[in-house]
């Protein structure tokens, strides 16, 4: 998923990793489900009706159609521009001597003050609904380095500045997606980032930033606004996205990490690889079965510990989705690693099985009990 190692197969093109934390189940009397996720369920039954089309509009202010499909057309929304979104969006700065992130402007000054270095891969980090820069994305639990020492709880920052000496800017827009209106928070998407894309812009233009050194990675509701950007930056093509809901054809290959497929999004493959950790359903182990929250996020935390032990994740590649979701597809085709740094010769869905807590690599799990 990052650049620092290059060790992808594909080193100089954009590629896109996927968090795909969705499902396809239906609400049961007495199951309480959070108002995002009820949300979901009705626009992906919509796109089902609809016949899976590949490219629908992405609406805002006057929602009128907030569908969202794998790969759509996500241009600017010219209603929403009067919402004053620079004061709403704030930008934090990390790297490995500021780890704890400071507040930054969005501008190229700003950024240079602070420690941004154009000669080092850029790392953006979009939070998703209900939550803030200390959201799950920026706080998921990852493990110390190669699992010699006892777990803590580091931000998901880390991760990323442990896997590469690079830039990350977190991108907080907390004050336009609070709970409980979802399709409020959804309408700011297209605002959100246009901010973030014009930033880009000024960066990418004025030669202190290049497209093949940008990863933008988004979560949930952040992987539209990450998606978003890319649809809209003037410059050129960025090098890579990482989020949930993307698809083929988003970038020249797009990977999909599926935790909880049927509850909150699609169980189709719909990258270039797809991964299935646990046949990719809701819920996944550790998860209670009225918390997809924490399917939903369980994709985050085993990318973030991906960057500790980029080999631990070996998935089986399968002939068909029904094996991926069943876990029938043998031990004796070939092999990808479910990895921020991405190697792969196959592509098509991919089954590997996980533990039920940190560490979620199940050989160091077991390591980690015995």
């Amino acid at each position: 998923m990052l650049y620092a190692k290059r060790r992808s197969c594909i080193p100089t093109t954009m590629k896109t990793q996927v968090m795909l934390g969705l499902v396809l189940v239906h609400l049961t009397s007495g199951n309480v489900l959070l108002p995002e996720f009820a949300y979901l369920q009705s626009e992906i039954d919509e796109w089902l009706k609809l016949g899976k089309p590949t490219e629908l509009a992405f609406h805002g202010s006057d929602i009128s159609s907030l569908i969202d499909v794998p790969r759509g057309s996500q241009l600017l929304d010219p209603g929403l521009r009067a919402t004053d979104y620079e004061g709403n969006v704030f930008f934090y700065f990390f790297n490995r001597d500021n780890p704890n992130g400071t507040l930054v402007s969005n501008n190229a000054q700003a950024l240079s003050l602070a420690g941004f270095d154009g000669s080092r891969s850029t790392k953006i980090v979009i939070h998703g609904y209900e939550t803030n820069i200390t959201g799950e994305i920026f706080t998921a639990m990852v493990p110390v380095a190669h699992y010699t020492e006892a777990y803590v709880k580091k931000v998901y920052i880390s991760a990323l500045l442990h896997d590469s000496d690079c830039n990350v800017l977190g991108v907080d827009w907390g004050r336009l997606c609070p709970a409980p209106n979802y399709v409020e928070a959804r309408a700011h998407v297209s605002g959100v980032a246009k901010l973030v894309a014009e930033l880009l812009d000024t960066l990418l233009s004025d030669g202190l930033l290049r497209h093949k050194d940008v990863h933008i990675i988004g979560h949930s509701l952040g992987a539209h606004v990450a998606g978003t950007v890319g649809k809209n930056v003037k410059t050129g093509i960025l090098q890579r996205i990482t989020g949930d809901r993307l698809g083929r054809g988003d970038a020249v290959v797009v990977d999909v990490v599926h935790t909880c497929a049927g509850l909150a999004g699609l169980e189709d493959a719909i990258g270039d690889i797809d991964f299935y950790p646990n046949g990719g359903r809701h819920p996944q182990p550790g998860c209670g079965l009225l918390d997809p929250g924490c399917s939903h996020q369980r994709c985050i935390k085993l990318l973030a510990e991906s960057a500790w032990e980029e080999s631990a994740f070996q998935a089986h590649h399968c002939q068909g989705l029904a094996d991926a979701s069943s876990g029938t597809c043998g031990t004796t085709g070939a092999t990808a690693h479910m990895s921020i740094n991405l190697q792969y010769t196959v592509g098509g869905p991919y089954y590997l099985q996980t533990a039920a807590s940190s560490p979620f690599a199940v050989e160091a799990h077991q390591a980690a009990v015995n």
